[in-house]
């Protein structure tokens, strides 16, 4: 196993200066490929990963459900820690050793967090933003089968990550199948949560390809910087595509039945798109964030 991943980081290593050179100013060369893709993968998630992400969610018991979700973040703490550690941020290296520590000894092996009751939550790192933050290029939009939005940079980086998981290293009876579940519990746990953001910033979009792969590049560059706020989603309509008129905005008497109506469509709203945006980029499990 170590050997076939270290072979596919060595192509995508090999691979990822040539496509960034050819890209010029294309962030979508690949967009052919990417829009077939996109459109399996939403079909996958209509007819099969979103109906069984509530069916799991509604028949497990609320606890349940609870400690599964906090068993994988657990599992996902070293990796947090150690790009913490390469990014020279001292404070989250602390705070996220501080959470693995209490989670695994009081917290019954990460089964409860009791970190996070305590004010310490957890902020996901991986080795993606590492190489964002030295200032490595995200490199062509790539929207992989069923994992969804990412680039050639987080690709790299996903699979540098496979190896901070304790569970690669420790042998123990049914490993695989164990660790298996634990993935596909972890992208249904994501996906059910990250439903209502979903719809919100793909439904009545004029092109909810184009949506995602804005949402995605502007989220994970706000993460890249730390910021904690995204900016407003641009328009993205299409270049034949006319925006709503804006004739119905100017002055009017001043009466309730003059006034232009405020309320705008799903694809127009800053408000909502911008929302969304972060639960796209920390959430989107089976159709996600391949960090």
């Amino acid at each position: 196993m170590p050997r076939k991943t270290f072979l596919v980081l060595f192509a995508f290593a090999t691979l990822t200066p040539a496509c960034v050179a050819a890209r010029a100013s294309n962030d979508d060369p690949f967009e052919s490929f990417n829009r077939k893709s996109f459109a399996f993968s939403i079909r996958l998630d209509r007819y099969v990963v979103g109906p069984v992400a509530k069916l799991s969610t509604g028949l497990l018991p609320a606890p349940l459900a609870s400690v599964i979700h906090n068993i994988i973040v657990n599992l996902a703490e070293p990796q947090t820690i150690i790009n913490n550690i390469l990014q020279l941020r001292a404070e989250q290296t602390i705070k996220e050793t501080t959470r693995v520590v209490v989670n695994t000894t009081f917290g019954l092996l990460g089964a409860i967090d009791v970190a996070g009751a305590a004010g310490l939550h957890h902020e996901p790192n991986g080795f993606g933003d590492t190489l964002g933050r030295y200032g490595v290029k995200p490199g062509p939009y790539l929207f992989v089968p069923i994992l969804g939005p990412s680039n050639f940079r987080d690709l790299v980086g996903a699979g540098v990550d496979q190896f901070s998981s304790p569970m690669v290293y420790i042998d123990f009876p049914y490993r695989t199948p164990i660790n298996l579940s634990l993935a596909a519990a972890g992208g249904l746990s994501q996906r059910a949560n990250a439903g209502a953001e979903l719809d919100a910033l793909l439904n009545g979009a004029a092109d909810p390809y184009a949506t995602l792969r804005s949402t995605y590049m502007q989220a994970r560059e706000a993460e890249i910087r730390g910021d904690t706020a995204l900016p407003p989603l641009p328009d993205i309509e299409g270049p034949g595509e006319a925006l709503p008129s804006t004739d119905t905005a100017k002055p009017a008497p001043a009466t309730p039945q003059a006034d232009p109506p405020q309320a705008t469509s799903p694809a127009t709203s800053a408000a909502p798109r911008s929302q969304a945006s972060q639960a796209t980029a920390e959430d989107f499990g089976g159709l996600g964030d391949t960090r």
